[in-house]
Order: structure tokens, then C-alpha cells, then sequence
């Protein structure tokens, strides 16, 4: 081994939560004098992601639907090759359950049993489905931040050469946005009141224009559209029709029933021109219905 000392040596160092030190002394504990003192050079930090490895392409013979997209089977070869590679290789059994792998893999390495959520685990779930960033200035705020990357899937995009600044993000990974529909699909789970007290005790960038309460209130008329899990966090189906999403957006009477108020459904739309604007003619039911 003291042969090389004088050969140059590149060394690579992989892990989430482990440190060098578990592995190798450090040198003033090492008493056989095997740790060798030298002039060690740092390369800069980089970021190689490998998404979207395993993603399978899309026939374009018709024969595609949207059931086919929205499947378990297209979804979980999106994103990180973690969940595609083990849908692939898995029994019947795994492969039903990858809606619950994902959620234990948000939450942290904790299976999910309606049990009450802590606030890392909150954030995870909202952040899967909002455009969330940290915006850290402090130690403590950058400590949230890395347990985010750390147990909760987040994903660290560029950090500076003297480690003091990142940037993080929750990658689209649509089977991991399933599985926080699954958890925020709990009654204990007030969607509101989590992006409150995520706004609140973290150092989130809040928006300009309330545009996070907006995206929340989208999200939750999809959920309220495709309907609830079942008992594997699955909605009877993952997508659903414009005019269904609307309706559950406005919260529109059902159609055909009386109501004091104006109906999304009813409303005409407008063609903007150079000659000028006029109305479209057909209700945004007969357009989209």
C-alpha cells in the first residue's frame, strides 16, 4: 500500500446518510500509521440526475389510451429507475403495491397506515404535487432542507463549490405523486392547513401571488374528479374528462338540477380576432361535454 503513495488515486464516495468516517479512520485515531497525509484535490460539485431511464415509449398507432399512460405499468418507469426496475422484476403481488412502496419511500422508509404524519412528511406529500422551493439562509433552514433530500426524495439540482448554498427541487415523478394522493386522500389530512404550516415552519418562497393556494385547489379538484383510493391507494381511474374536472373545480350543481347560481357550463366563450372579439356560440358544455 505505501507503494502508492506517490500514484494518483481518484476515490468515489456514494451514500444519503452514511460518512467517510464510518468506513476509515481518521488519521489521529489511526495508530498503525496506514492513513497517509497528502495533498487531496476536490473536483466540483455536479448533479447527474438519470431520469426517465427506463420510460417507455409511446406507440403512436391509436392503439395508445389513457388508461395505458395513467397505468401503474407506464408511470413507474418515470423518474428515478428505482421503481421501474422493481416493477419489472416483481411478483403480482409487488406490482399491486407500488402505489404503497412509493408512499413509504416518500414518507421517509415508514409504511403508510393513516397514521398521523409529522411535518418533514407533510411537506414531502405537498411537494410532490406543488412547485415548492426552499429558500434557505440559514443553518437550520438548510438542515430542513438537506433531511428533505435526505428521507423524503427530494433531489439536489446544484450546490456551490464551498458547499454553503444549494438548490433542491421534488422532481415529477408521477408515481410518487400518486402515492401523496393516496396519503393527502385521508380524512386527518387537511391539505389547507398542511400548506399553512408548511409555509409557515419552513423557509418556503411563499409565491407573488398565491399561486401555491391556486395549484392546491387544482390538485384537489383532480382528486375530488377521479374519485377515492381503494385499499391500494388506487382511484377507480387516474385521469378524468375537462368538463369533470371543472365541475368539481367551481363546485357546479350536478347538470340538469336548478340552481340560483350561473353555471361554468352554461357560459359562453369569446374568439379574440384582429377585427375584434365575439362570442364563440357554443356553451362550454356542448363545446366540451
Amino acid at each position: 500500500m505505501r507503494s502508492m503513495n506517490h500514484c494518483s488515486l481518484f476515490s468515489l464516495f456514494l451514500s444519503t446518510t452514511g460518512k467517510i468516517a464510518q468506513f476509515a479512520s481518521s488519521k489521529d485515531k489511526d495508530l498503525s500509521g496506514r492513513v497517509v497525509a497528502g495533498m487531496l484535490l476536490l473536483i466540483a460539485p455536479y448533479t447527474d440526475l438519470s431520469f426517465d431511464q427506463l420510460a417507455k415509449k409511446i406507440a403512436h398507432d391509436g392503439n395508445f389510451t389513457l388508461d395505458d399512460i395513467t397505468s401503474d405499468n407506464h408511470i413507474a418507469h418515470y423518474g428515478c429507475p428505482m421503481c421501474g426496475a422493481r416493477f419489472d422484476f416483481a411478483s403480482s403481488e409487488i406490482k399491486d403495491t407500488i402505489i404503497q412502496f412509493g408512499a413509504m419511500k416518500l414518507l421517509g422508509g415508514v409504511p403508510y397506515s393513516h397514521q398521523s404524519l409529522n411535518n418533514h412528511q407533510t411537506l414531502a406529500c405537498l411537494a410532490q404535487r406543488l412547485p415548492i422551493e426552499f429558500h434557505s439562509t440559514t443553518y437550520f433552514q438548510q438542515s430542513q432542507e438537506m433531511e428533505q433530500i435526505e428521507g423524503h426524495l427530494r433531489v439536489c439540482l446544484k450546490i456551490d463549490a464551498g458547499f454553503e448554498s444549494m438548490q433542491t427541487v421534488s422532481p415529477s415523478e408521477p408515481l410518487f405523486s400518486e402515492a401523496a394522493y393516496w396519503i393527502m386522500q385521508d380524512e386527518t389530512f387537511d391539505a389547507v392547513r398542511a400548506l399553512k404550516m408548511v409555509l409557515g415552519g419552513f423557509a418556503i418562497h411563499k409565491g407573488n401571488r398565491g399561486e401555491l393556494l391556486v395549484m392546491l385547489l387544482l390538485a384537489l379538484a383532480r382528486d375530488s374528479a377521479v374519485g377515492p383510493p381503494d385499499r391500494l391507494g388506487k382511484p377507480k381511474q387516474q385521469w378524468t374528462s375537462v368538463t369533470s374536472f371543472f365541475e368539481f373545480l367551481f363546485h357546479a350543481p350536478p347538470r340538469g338540477h336548478a340552481s340560483n347560481y350561473p353555471s361554468i357550463f352554461n357560459a359562453k366563450g369569446y374568439m379574440v380576432a384582429s377585427e375584434g372579439v365575439s362570442s364563440y356560440g357554443k356553451t362550454f358544455h356542448a363545446q366540451l361535454g
